[in-house]
């Protein structure tokens, strides 16, 4: 619309005319005209085949400007290369004619989808991806594509693992790399219209590797008696660097019962075979922890929580000397040590036997307890 002389516009009518046999007239819009916030009052009338009837009216403020006034709204019925006339056969501006122009409208003959934003993208190694992109089609509404998504290596991105939604031709696309996998996968994303025309474009997706901390399987907890050895096996496994040249520390939480130094391996594959000896006649929980390290300086830590078992020992006896001794004089003082782990020794049971009870009746001996030592003491032997 010119308004060249800055007219004040109080009301429009407009008869638009088409073949229907190549259009179907669906409506008329305002939205990013020169009307669109304007205090206009409009109508129209779709039911004749063939022309379209709208008035446009205001009874505040006018219009006195120039521009697009309106959009007259078609679906495409013809075939690839048909014609329609568009033509204003009434225009009535403030109930005087003006004059107008008409045009000519063409079907565009099919064509096969359209794509655009395909560029390469990289990510790091076990990350989820989502990216988006443009697909549009004359002939079919851009969601109503048939999409056929495949990967160069499956391997690295299994295709089954690339899901999307379309919104409004835009399509946001997920994709999942298998775990612990990285390299290149060129994605391919074939696009299929209405008509059966199709188009395809692609983009490669690098998957960079990143460094995995090792992973550990093991017991959690094991017991065992005192004064005695164990085995423990610790499976390690890493992605980038092998069982057996994996870096190995451990610590034991209670040095007094089991230290670092009593505590030994050996690797074959990926597992590691601790032999784990306590300090003598030590009892009592607590824990070792395992830490193991790749090449990558990544940790991974395993705590063993150990409980020994106390086990009673037997007392232990000092050897003593065969004694000499003259025929009715009394033993004076026979000493003999005694020690136990649980048990003092002036608290332990004490039995006493002779082997000969003519010579020396057991009635004849006694004994004190001094510290870790008994004395005996004897009448007369006869």
């Amino acid at each position: 619309m010119n308004n060249l002389t800055n007219i004040d516009i109080q009301a429009i009518e407009l008869n638009i005319s088409y073949d229907p046999a190549v259009l179907t007239a669906t409506g008329i819009s305002l939205t990013g005209t020169v009307l669109e916030n304007e205090n206009y009052m409009y109508d129209y009338s779709t039911h004749i085949p063939g022309i379209i009837y709208t008035g446009f009216m205001s009874n505040a403020s006018h219009f006195t400007g120039t521009g697009l006034c309106l959009y007259a709204d078609f679906t495409v019925i013809g075939a690839s290369g048909e014609t329609s006339d568009i033509t204003i056969s009434t225009a009535i501006i403030n109930s005087q004619a003006v004059s107008t122009s008409d045009g000519i409208f063409t079907v565009a003959p099919d064509s096969p989808p359209i794509f655009s934003g395909m560029i390469p993208h990289t990510i790091n190694e076990d990350a989820l991806f989502s990216t988006s992109l443009t697909i549009t089609d004359y002939e079919t509404n851009p969601c109503d594509l048939t999409l056929t998504i495949t990967s160069s290596d499956e391997s690295l991105v299994p295709a089954n693992t690339i899901s999307y939604t379309c919104q409004s031709g835009n399509y946001y696309f997920s994709i999942t790399p298998a775990a612990d996998q990285y390299g290149l996968a060129t994605i391919t994303i074939v696009a299929e219209d209405a008509g059966g025309l199709t188009a395809s474009a692609s983009f490669d997706l690098t998957v960079v590797s990143v460094n995995d901390a090792p992973v550990i399987s093991a017991s959690s907890s094991l017991t065992m008696n005192e004064d005695t050895s164990i085995v423990f096996s610790l499976t390690a496994t890493d992605i980038e660097t092998a069982g057996c040249s994996l870096g190995l520390t451990w610590q034991s939480s209670d040095s007094s019962i089991l230290s670092d130094d009593n505590i030994s391996y050996t690797c074959t594959g990926d597992v590691f075979q601790f032999s784990l000896t306590p300090v003598e006649n030590q009892c009592g929980n607590f824990t070792v922890s395992f830490t193991i390290t790749d090449a990558g300086s990544f940790t991974s830590t395993h705590a063993l929580d150990i409980t020994v078992v106390e086990i009673n020992d037997t007392p232990q006896i000092a050897a003593i000397d065969n004694q000499t001794q003259n025929e009715i004089a009394p033993i004076e003082s026979l000493e003999l040590t005694a020690t136990d782990i649980e048990t003092a020794t002036c608290s332990m049971g004490i039995t006493i036997m002779s082997s000969n009870t003519i010579l020396l009746p057991i009635s004849n001996i006694a004994y004190t307890c001094i510290s870790n030592s008994f004395f005996f003491t004897s009448d007369t032997c006869f």
